[in-house]
């Protein structure tokens, strides 16, 4: 019986010491393992100079060179390209704020995302457009040119674009997109002007102020009129 007793405390001792030089090792070899882990290096996913218009990595010639051009982006900035998983907005008021047009439908005219929606809805200043599209619209550094489907004087800024046609800068349609001769907007303006067989024709001017350029003070200013 003593000999049993002695036998099971020599175990209990070689238990409690197997277990503490494991523990030695496993800490041991956790302190050697942290210490040659190597630092975690900047990580530039564009490349550095992203924002630097003359390193071979600005962000605009990313763009132009990729399959899918800004729709790229979407896989990381979100589908609004409100930040995603990256947190970096690209459509913030200092970068480009009309970014967010840029989602499906952009050129369905019967989608809420068409851009004349998103346009209209921001009292019609296209000028936001120009950082992408170019100055004149024609393209700049990554996008398809505004002008080809804006076929006429000045592309997208030319009058019919917002109201009239072909043949008119005078309604329909109006700045609503209504055709209608009952709708405000619409009215009488084509039966003065071209089809007028009872007094005399009537010009724009004697209505309204003609601007002499798109973004003259009193012509695109919120009000619709």
């Amino acid at each position: 019986m003593e000999l049993i007793k002695i036998m099971k405390i020599k175990m209990k001792y070689i238990f409690v010491l197997s277990v503490a030089f494991s523990f030695i090792i496993y800490f041991a070899g956790c302190s050697d393992l942290k210490e040659d882990i190597p630092s975690v290096p900047q990580v530039y996913t564009h490349g550095a100079g992203n924002f630097d218009s003359s390193s071979a990595n600005y962000h605009p010639y990313l763009i132009a060179n990729s399959k899918n051009g800004i729709y790229d982006c979407q896989t990381c900035h979100a589908a609004d390209f409100s930040g995603g998983v990256t947190g970096v907005g690209c459509n913030t008021p200092n970068c480009h704020p009309s970014i967010g047009v840029h989602l499906a439908g952009i050129v369905d005219t019967t989608s809420q995302n068409f851009h004349g929606n998103f346009i209209k809805d921001h009292q019609w200043d296209m000028r936001p457009c120009k950082s992408c599209h170019g100055e004149m619209y024609s393209g700049g550094l990554v996008s398809p040119s505004c002008n080809n489907c804006h076929v006429y004087v000045n592309g997208p800024e030319n009058c019919t674009t917002c109201h009239g046609s072909k043949t008119s800068n005078a309604p329909p349609k109006d700045l609503d997109g209504n055709y209608s001769t009952s709708d405000r907007g619409v009215g009488a303006h084509q039966a003065h002007l071209k089809e007028n067989n009872f007094g005399r024709y009537l010009t724009c001017t004697e209505c309204h102020v003609v601007p002499g350029a798109t973004y003259v003070q009193g012509h695109i200013d919120g009000d619709n009129r």
